[in-house]
């Protein structure tokens, strides 16, 4: 602390021993600022570095999960082509049989 409650302006001496003292707060002062400020701008700094990381992972998390969804829609269209392929035939083969029997019928 200065104590600048302790400084005396009676006369032309303790008045300039008081403007010192009062110098030396406002350097003290304007130091501390200083370094404050730059605390505060490495804080700001780290909080957008921050940011932009969750952002990031974020944004990577989404695209692993849509690339499993589109493996998975893959994966069950490659499983159902063959079982709609076979049930195509069979229809087919009936209709043809079917054709058959009519034309003999008919």
């Amino acid at each position: 602390m200065l104590n600048l409650s302790l400084a005396i302006v009676s006369t032309q001496d303790s008045a300039l021993r008081a403007m010192n003292m009062i110098d030396l707060a406002i350097e003290r002062t304007s130091a501390e600022r200083g370094a404050v400020g730059a605390v505060m701008n490495r804080l700001d700094f780290t909080i957008n570095f921050t940011a932009n990381a969750i952002e990031n992972i974020q944004s990577s998390e989404s695209t692993v999960r849509d690339a499993e969804v589109a493996e998975e829609i893959a994966q069950l269209s490659r499983t159902q082509i063959p079982g709609q392929a076979a049930q195509s035939v069979m229809i087919q083969s009936r209709v043809t049989v079917e054709r058959v029997v009519n034309l003999l019928l008919g």
